[in-house]
Protein backbone atom coordinates (compact mmCIF):
# COMPACT_ATOMS: atom_id res chain seq x y z
CA UNK A 1 0.00 0.00 0.00
CA UNK A 2 3.14 2.36 0.51
CA UNK A 3 4.48 1.74 -2.31
CA UNK A 4 1.51 1.88 -4.31
CA UNK A 5 0.56 5.82 -2.77
CA UNK A 6 4.36 6.87 -3.30
CA UNK A 7 4.34 5.83 -7.24
CA UNK A 8 0.96 7.53 -7.07
CA UNK A 9 2.67 10.88 -5.60
CA UNK A 10 5.96 10.75 -8.17
CA UNK A 11 3.44 10.28 -10.74
CA UNK A 12 1.35 13.23 -10.12
CA UNK A 13 4.57 15.22 -9.04
CA UNK A 14 5.68 14.22 -12.73
CA UNK A 15 2.63 15.67 -14.88
CA UNK A 16 2.22 18.17 -12.53
CA UNK A 17 5.79 19.87 -13.79
CA UNK A 18 5.11 18.41 -17.65
CA UNK A 19 2.21 20.84 -16.90
CA UNK A 20 3.85 23.81 -15.66
CA UNK A 21 7.10 23.38 -17.25
CA UNK A 22 5.94 25.54 -20.10
CA UNK A 23 4.47 27.70 -17.73
CA UNK A 24 7.89 28.11 -15.98
CA UNK A 25 9.69 28.71 -19.53
CA UNK A 26 7.42 31.47 -20.58
CA UNK A 27 7.35 33.43 -16.67
CA UNK A 28 11.43 33.45 -17.55
CA UNK A 29 11.15 34.55 -20.82
CA UNK A 30 9.03 37.34 -19.85
CA UNK A 31 10.68 37.63 -16.85
CA UNK A 32 13.78 38.35 -18.93
CA UNK A 33 12.16 40.45 -21.72
CA UNK A 34 10.90 42.77 -19.09
CA UNK A 35 14.27 43.36 -17.26
CA UNK A 36 16.10 42.81 -20.22
CA UNK A 37 19.27 45.72 -19.01
CA UNK A 38 19.52 44.11 -15.53
CA UNK A 39 20.02 40.96 -17.17
CA UNK A 40 22.26 41.79 -19.41
CA UNK A 41 24.51 43.54 -16.76
CA UNK A 42 24.72 40.75 -14.93
CA UNK A 43 25.88 38.58 -17.69
CA UNK A 44 28.60 41.00 -18.50
CA UNK A 45 29.41 40.94 -14.78
CA UNK A 46 29.81 37.08 -14.90
CA UNK A 47 31.53 36.79 -17.93
CA UNK A 48 34.05 39.38 -16.40
CA UNK A 49 34.36 37.34 -13.24
CA UNK A 50 34.77 34.24 -14.94
CA UNK A 51 36.77 35.57 -17.79
CA UNK A 52 39.25 32.69 -17.36
CA UNK A 53 37.22 30.25 -17.41
CA UNK A 54 35.78 31.05 -20.77
CA UNK A 55 39.06 31.35 -22.24
CA UNK A 56 40.06 27.87 -21.26
CA UNK A 57 37.23 26.41 -21.98
CA UNK A 58 36.63 27.78 -25.60
CA UNK A 59 40.66 26.98 -26.27
CA UNK A 60 39.59 23.30 -25.37
CA UNK A 61 36.49 23.11 -27.61
CA UNK A 62 38.60 25.03 -30.29
CA UNK A 63 41.53 22.22 -29.93
CA UNK A 64 38.99 19.17 -29.54
CA UNK A 65 36.59 20.47 -32.68
CA UNK A 66 39.73 22.27 -34.71
CA UNK A 67 38.30 19.82 -37.48
CA UNK A 68 34.56 20.91 -37.80
CA UNK A 69 35.30 24.85 -36.83
CA UNK A 70 37.33 24.78 -40.33
CA UNK A 71 34.87 22.62 -42.06
CA UNK A 72 32.04 24.74 -40.93
CA UNK A 73 33.98 27.76 -41.89
CA UNK A 74 34.95 26.63 -45.35
CA UNK A 75 31.23 25.89 -46.08
CA UNK A 76 30.60 29.13 -44.61
CA UNK A 77 33.19 30.54 -47.43
CA UNK A 78 31.95 28.97 -50.54
CA UNK A 79 27.73 29.64 -49.50
CA UNK A 80 29.06 33.51 -49.76
CA UNK A 81 31.18 32.85 -53.00
CA UNK A 82 28.19 30.96 -54.91
CA UNK A 83 25.83 34.13 -53.49
CA UNK A 84 28.76 36.77 -55.38
CA UNK A 85 28.76 34.36 -57.94
CA UNK A 86 25.13 34.46 -59.11
CA UNK A 87 25.27 38.38 -58.69
CA UNK A 88 27.97 38.23 -60.70
CA UNK A 89 26.20 36.69 -63.15
CA UNK A 90 23.26 38.72 -62.71
CA UNK A 91 25.30 42.03 -63.71
CA UNK A 92 27.47 39.75 -66.44
CA UNK A 93 30.88 40.90 -64.60
CA UNK A 94 31.71 37.47 -65.01
CA UNK A 95 33.69 37.46 -68.05
CA UNK A 96 37.04 37.88 -69.13
CA UNK A 97 36.99 41.51 -70.97
CA UNK A 98 39.85 40.10 -73.64
CA UNK A 99 39.20 36.77 -74.64
CA UNK A 100 36.09 36.32 -73.54
CA UNK A 101 36.18 33.39 -71.24
CA UNK A 102 33.40 32.93 -68.99
CA UNK A 103 33.12 29.08 -67.93
CA UNK A 104 34.59 29.47 -64.39
CA UNK A 105 34.10 32.04 -62.15
CA UNK A 106 36.95 30.81 -59.68
CA UNK A 107 39.01 31.31 -62.54
CA UNK A 108 38.11 34.98 -62.88
CA UNK A 109 40.28 37.80 -61.63
CA UNK A 110 39.90 41.62 -61.21
CA UNK A 111 42.73 43.50 -62.47
CA UNK A 112 42.87 46.92 -60.91
CA UNK A 113 43.79 50.02 -63.30
CA UNK A 114 42.97 52.93 -60.65
CA UNK A 115 44.22 53.36 -56.69
CA UNK A 116 43.08 49.77 -55.13
CA UNK A 117 41.58 50.25 -51.79
CA UNK A 118 40.80 46.42 -51.45
CA UNK A 119 41.30 42.90 -52.77
CA UNK A 120 38.04 41.96 -54.58
CA UNK A 121 38.96 38.23 -54.05
CA UNK A 122 39.33 38.78 -50.55
CA UNK A 123 36.18 40.58 -50.16
CA UNK A 124 34.16 37.99 -52.04
CA UNK A 125 34.94 35.35 -49.61
CA UNK A 126 34.31 37.46 -46.39
CA UNK A 127 31.82 39.50 -46.65
CA UNK A 128 27.68 38.27 -47.42
CA UNK A 129 26.37 40.63 -50.45
CA UNK A 130 24.06 42.87 -48.61
CA UNK A 131 22.81 46.42 -50.17
CA UNK A 132 26.48 48.28 -48.28
CA UNK A 133 28.79 45.57 -49.49
CA UNK A 134 27.06 45.78 -53.00
CA UNK A 135 27.54 49.44 -53.16
CA UNK A 136 31.23 49.43 -51.85
CA UNK A 137 32.22 46.41 -53.86
CA UNK A 138 30.67 48.38 -57.26
CA UNK A 139 32.69 51.11 -56.56
CA UNK A 140 35.89 49.20 -56.07
CA UNK A 141 34.78 46.65 -59.60
CA UNK A 142 34.40 49.73 -61.23
CA UNK A 143 38.08 50.48 -60.90
CA UNK A 144 39.05 46.86 -62.93
CA UNK A 145 39.50 45.31 -65.49
CA UNK A 146 37.51 42.24 -65.64
CA UNK A 147 40.10 39.22 -66.86
CA UNK A 148 40.49 35.91 -67.19
CA UNK A 149 43.44 34.08 -65.22
CA UNK A 150 45.55 33.74 -68.08
CA UNK A 151 45.64 37.14 -69.34
CA UNK A 152 45.66 38.75 -65.94
CA UNK A 153 49.04 36.51 -65.93
CA UNK A 154 49.95 37.55 -69.56
CA UNK A 155 48.96 41.36 -68.35
CA UNK A 156 50.99 41.14 -65.78
CA UNK A 157 53.97 40.18 -67.60
CA UNK A 158 54.17 42.57 -70.15
CA UNK A 159 53.50 45.11 -67.53
CA UNK A 160 56.82 44.30 -66.39
CA UNK A 161 55.74 42.33 -62.45
CA UNK A 162 53.53 44.18 -59.61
Amino acid sequence: MDLKTSLYQKKKMHEWYLKNKEYKNQYSKYYRLANLKQCKSYGKLYRKKHKKEFQEYNKLYQRTHKVDLHNAKVKYSRKIRKEWETFFKRHRLNKCSLCGYDKDFSAIDFHHIKDKKFGISYFITRHRPTKKHIKSLSKEVNKCVILCANCHRIMHYTLGGD
